[in-house]
């Protein structure tokens, strides 16, 4: 974590954590007054902290668990008022951030992101999932 320069960590966490933190902090009021208002956060499974900390990619690994906690905190915070907010890993997709390696096709890693957005009233909240289903975290 040392040798990455302070701006490029910066950067990171602003994109990753910043943008989305700023986004929910204005949208939950509307979507409080939304039936079964959904926020939805694009997480990775490097940011599973019950896993292996690696020393790569150390500002990416930081930002996604505060993406997991953000969520937690919006089910906290919000849930008992009816937002349900989740996190998901898309998997490494195939996309200019994934590069042309990258196993899963971008229509694959959609695939439990729109799910989670569509749910409805009542359904869980304030987790981490990956291809439809529950990942701890």
């Amino acid at each position: 974590m040392a040798d990455v320069p302070t701006e490029e960590f910066d950067h990171v966490l602003d994109v990753n954590l910043r943008g989305p933190s700023l986004l929910a902090k204005h949208a939950v009021p509307d979507l409080l007054d939304a039936e079964a208002g959904r926020v939805v956060n694009v997480s990775s499974g490097v940011g599973i902290l019950t896993d292996p900390i690696e020393d790569e990619m150390p500002a990416y690994r930081v930002s996604k668990a505060g993406i997991n906690a953000l969520t937690v905190s919006l089910d906290r915070t919000y849930g008992d008022q009816g937002l349900i907010a989740n996190s998901v890993d898309p998997g490494w997709v195939a996309t200019d951030l994934g590069g042309p390696e990258a196993p899963r096709e971008p229509e694959k890693g959609a695939e439990t992101p729109v799910w989670l957005s569509r749910f409805g009233p009542d359904s869980p909240s304030g987790l981490f999932w990956k291809d439809r289903e529950v990942i701890e975290y």
